[in-house]
């Protein structure tokens, strides 16, 4: 499968397809398709982007679960307390979940609520994919790469598999090969927000491919 994202492409998985035949009880031959093999391919060197490192820095976390900066945070209390916006303080800090160290909260209140009745069921069920990633949402060890990979498949494989038998069953034998404009450690979130709290701009997808031998 292939997983494209400008300037840089990320080659995850290749699939390829297999017709077996079986005997049944009563000796007549059926036939099955599998997986045989998983081939990585994988990553082109990415090209220098001279504007990233400036967004990285400009951007700030918000609350996970209210998404309030810090900035927003400390203007609110001052506003309350009846001070002018020249008498604002330093941001408020926001704290970290202490498991994962990446997902912020303004109050326990607000970390309480999202761990229990967050988006996607809660930040107990994302916690260990946020730790993976960590704050630059990259996954540095083969491991954490495969397990991704493995995660993705498992929430898409309902459509590739019946996809995939289908094609098989009318061209013969190939390869699956799924693209998207997303990066593997953003798929790989069971949901749609980033490691600074904030929801992707773009919905994520995957685009299912069949290739065959010859193709």
């Amino acid at each position: 499968a292939t997983f494209q994202k400008e300037p840089q492409t990320h080659t995850l998985f290749v699939i390829t397809m297999s017709n077996t035949t079986t005997a049944n009880t009563e000796t007549q031959s059926a036939s099955t398709i599998k997986w045989i093999t998983t081939v990585e391919l994988g990553y082109a060197t990415p090209t220098k982007n001279t504007s990233h490192k400036k967004e990285e820095k400009e951007d700030a976390s918000v609350c996970f679960h209210c998404g309030n900066s810090p900035s927003s945070i400390s203007s609110s209390a001052t506003a309350a307390e009846g001070k002018s916006e020249d008498s604002v303080k330093e941001p408020t800090k926001l704290s970290k979940c202490a498991k994962c160290q990446v997902a912020s909260y303004c109050s326990r209140d607000c970390q309480i609520a999202d761990w229990k009745k967050g988006q996607g069921g809660g930040h107990k069920y994302s916690c260990q994919a946020y730790k993976r990633i960590g704050l630059k949402m990259i996954l540095n060890s083969p491991t954490d790469q495969q397990n991704a990979r493995d995660e993705i498949f498992t929430r898409v494989r309902f459509y590739i598999c019946s996809y995939a038998v289908h094609k098989y069953q009318t061209l013969g034998k190939g390869f699956i090969f799924v693209q998207s404009d997303s990066t593997l450690a953003e798929l790989s979130l069971p949901i749609p927000k980033d490691s600074y709290g904030k929801m992707f701009r773009t919905q994520r997808f995957v685009l299912i491919h069949y290739l065959t031998l010859g193709e």
